[in-house]
């Protein structure tokens, strides 16, 4: 049996650090954006809150491009916690995505009769795009995220699978 060869050279195996570092920083840098768009609150104020869920929502592209750059370069790189992290953001992500996607419709609701009756085709028609493809993508999310867990299995130093129970017993001599 030949042994597989790697798949980086390691000049990029050696950059690769490094561009997750990178990419960590700009991932950051989107979400402290997001966060800013917050302030001031004013949660009794349906155009704040609607504003808010569409920029949450919208934001949904971003993420799951950042999650799936992590998984790839964390596989890449074969960095197991890498992987690992990035599966952990696409189950958080994709369920606050399931979980707000209703709400949205609620206050789609509300926000619809504020709306001047000659802009409601456009506004009705943004409301369905935002919400049929952040449905899509938080499944996407989720299915990936419980992909990328069962893709990185529990390895020993050796390199092999864990056995249930395996390890030191302590007290034995």
């Amino acid at each position: 049996m030949q042994p597989s060869s790697p798949v980086l050279s390691p000049k990029l195996r050696d950059l690769l650090p490094l561009v997750l570092g990178l990419l960590l920083l700009v991932a950051l840098s989107s979400a402290v954006d997001l966060l800013l768009g917050i302030f001031p609150t004013n949660f009794g104020d349906i155009r704040w809150r609607y504003s808010l869920m569409t920029g949450l929502l919208t934001s949904g592209t971003q993420t799951g491009l950042f999650v799936a750059l992590f998984m790839l370069l964390g596989a890449l790189a074969e960095r197991r916690l890498v992987v690992r992290v990035a599966a952990i953001a696409a189950l958080l992500f994709g369920l606050l995505y399931l979980v707000t996607v209703p709400f949205y419709g609620l206050d789609f609701v509300v926000a619809r009769k504020l709306i001047p009756l000659a802009n409601r085709h456009a506004f009705d028609m943004q409301w369905a795009k935002n919400t049929g493809y952040v449905s899509l993508l938080a499944l996407g999310l989720v299915w990936v995220g419980i992909k990328g867990f069962r893709s990185t299995p529990n390895l020993d130093t050796a390199g092999r699978k864990r056995e249930v129970g395996e390890g030191l017993v302590v007290g034995q001599g």
